[in-house]
């Protein structure tokens, strides 16, 4: 067991707040996964508030969890801290009995680059070391970047420091939080659902609709938009019952309507091309898509404004939706509806599709693996990823079980660069993949019924084997446990 230890900390049945100290609020902190996480696997996380009478002897971990906007708030707070402690938790810094464990996991984002100006984390992170007068093992930064040790060795150079001042671990954080969502659903029918209340601005905010419908995509637009800190997170354990296919259902093709699913709630380019691409194929409707409507900005970086007349019908059909509609929908309703859904794939497309399109958040840039992909091991079974280079031998990696026995997989290692707008090598070998497939019920509902075996071994692995986010815990505690 270990204790993870926040600013603030109550609890009233199944309902858990875990609120900012002051300081906090202008910073850019919050809790969102960690926080979800620490409800859901309390079999292995005890958590604690700096608010309590917290035990002298006791060691534990301080949690800071990083939001979409910290990459401009490091670059434009100048001397700000990272974090401030509370007194009790930098007594215990002092007294060697605390781990600060600032984490990135679950955003695709850079850490250093050498031609963006200002300080980066990295920096942060630094000098958060030195001026708490910190061990290194008594700082660890999470990320789920996969480039991040390249990132910190040029970080490194740039500032001509030998040795960083804290430690830096690789381990997403979205398997191990989607598997305990969904062993909570599949055990107990309930589902974390929470809510985020504002804190203290640090920075202008443009209106919601521009953030939502950016061009440069979802997590783009929360950076450039809601410089606000965050008080409080409540998560609350709600009654629901599990929609995916249950350990040793799947593989009925009469339960399959359709003959792919896809869910692309936000905009991004390379979500554009698949309805693109699957609207002139003639294939949109034989399978199930979600899609935003799209605003001025999003036409002209697609550079189709004006609309040409062989996509209007297209255009005028948005938004498709299946579960959720993001459109106009306030902050607060985005964060809470998302709770629900960020974990869980719906009914429709876990049940009811055939092969899974995952559009994941990165197409090029930065190799990270989101929930997208985890959650889509509750429905039928196999899936293509349109993401980065590479991400199918990630998931290999960690014990994931991909699909290279029936059909071919080696767009995974096409390595594009980018070239503009239009589909990249990558995405068409995909599309030269799967339309024979999905263009073929019989197809669909033999590559279904083959799938069953592997499908409940990695809905299995799922459920019950070790994450990347499990090793990262017990290595936390084992350092906690040599102080």
């Amino acid at each position: 067991m270990i204790s993870f230890c926040f600013d603030e900390f109550y609890r009233r049945g199944n309902s858990y707040s875990f609120r900012m100290s002051v300081e906090n609020q202008r910073r850019p902190i919050y809790s969102y996964w960690l926080a979800r996480c620490c409800v859901l696997g309390q079999d292995k996380i005890k958590m604690v508030g700096a608010n309590q009478d917290l035990d002298t002897k006791g060691c534990f971990i301080y949690p800071v969890e990083l939001h979409w906007n910290v990459n401009e708030w490091c670059a434009n707070s100048q001397d700000e801290l990272l974090v401030v402690p509370p007194k009790n938790v930098q007594q215990a810094l002092d007294d060697r009995r605390a781990i600060i464990l600032v984490s990135f996991a679950h955003e695709a984002r850079v850490h250093f680059a050498f031609d963006v100006a200002g300080q980066s984390i990295f920096d942060k992170l630094q000098r958060l070391s030195v001026n708490l007068n910190l061990a290194k093992d008594q700082i660890w930064f999470v990320t789920g970047n996969r480039d991040a040790t390249i990132e910190l060795e040029n970080w490194k150079v740039q500032r001509n420091i030998q040795e960083e001042s804290f430690l830096l671990r690789i381990a997403e954080i979205a398997s191990y939080g989607v598997g305990l969502e969904v062993r909570e659903l599949y055990d107990n029918s309930r589902s974390s659902h929470i809510v985020l209340v504002r804190g203290q601005r640090f920075g202008d905010e443009p209106a919601i609709g521009s953030v939502l419908n950016c061009v440069q995509g979802f997590s783009q637009g929360f950076s450039q938009g809601f410089s606000q800190g965050f008080s409080q997170a409540v998560v609350a354990l709600e009654a629901r019952q599990f929609g995916g296919c249950r350990l040793g259902q799947s593989g009925n093709s009469e339960d399959i309507c359709w003959n792919f699913g896809s869910l692309n709630r936000n905009f991004r380019i390379h979500r554009w091309w698949l309805l693109e691409f699957l609207y002139r194929s003639g294939l949109l409707d034989r399978g199930l898509v979600s899609f935003p409507q799209l605003d001025s900005k999003a036409l002209s970086a697609l550079e189709i404004e004006p609309v040409p007349s062989d996509l209007i019908e297209l255009i005028e059909s948005l938004p498709r939706i299946i579960d959720l509609n993001w459109d106009n929908m306030n902050f607060g309703n985005f964060i809470a509806q998302n709770s629900h859904a960020v974990s869980i794939l719906p009914p429709e497309l876990a049940c009811g599709s055939g092969l899974q399109i995952v559009t994941e958040t990165n197409y090029l840039g930065v190799p990270f693996a989101t929930e997208k992909i985890f959650k889509t091991l509750t429905g039928q079974g196999p899936f293509v990823v349109i993401g980065t280079v590479g991400t199918l031998g990630y998931l290999q990696s960690i014990g994931v079980e991909t699909w290279e026995d029936s059909f071919d997989e080696g767009y995974d290692t096409i390595n594009d660069s980018f070239e503009g707008t239009g589909p990249m090598k990558r995405f068409e070998k995909i599309m030269e993949t799967i339309v024979p497939i999905i263009s073929d019920d019989s197809k669909v509902r033999e590559l279904v019924r083959s799938a069953r075996s592997k499908r409940d071994r990695n809905l299995n692995w799922l459920l019950h084997e070790t994450k990347p986010w499990d090793n990262l815990l017990s290595e936390l505690e084992g350092c906690l446990c040599s102080m």
